[in-house]
């Protein structure tokens, strides 16, 4: 007898690099489709700005229940695109419960505490 899913999850991947949105979004992808009990719903950006469209977009229909965020992301000089440490500290203002994966290349604890905080 073949397992029902049980749980899809909406999943946020937030990389400036493509490749690693490709590799992440294939992974799970993966899961979906070899797991009867866990479904993915997957959106990708690969901006904070997109990100925050996308966060706003989710509030009224369909919650993120964790994001996978590079905190490496750059913001721009004028300071209209958050970086991602910050991009973090809103996602969690939006979401509470959301669960925050942090990806980085960069072994940097300080901005890594500031998201733990908010």
């Amino acid at each position: 007898m073949k397992r029902t899913i049980n749980k899809t999850y909406h999943v946020l991947i937030v990389d400036d690099e493509p490749l690693i949105l490709h590799l992440l979004r294939n992974a799970l992808k993966d899961i979906s489709e070899t797991d009867d009990y866990i479904n993915f719903k997957i959106t990708s950006v690969t901006n904070s700005d997109d990100a925050r469209f996308e966060v706003r977009k989710a509030i009224n229909s369909n919650p993120f229940d964790f994001v996978l965020l590079d905190i490496s992301i750059p913001c721009s000089s004028d300071n209209l695109i958050l970086s991602g440490e910050d991009l973090g500290v809103e996602i969690n203002g939006f979401f509470p419960d959301v669960k925050i994966i942090v990806l980085t290349n960069h072994s940097d604890n300080f901005r890594l505490n500031n998201i733990l905080k908010s």
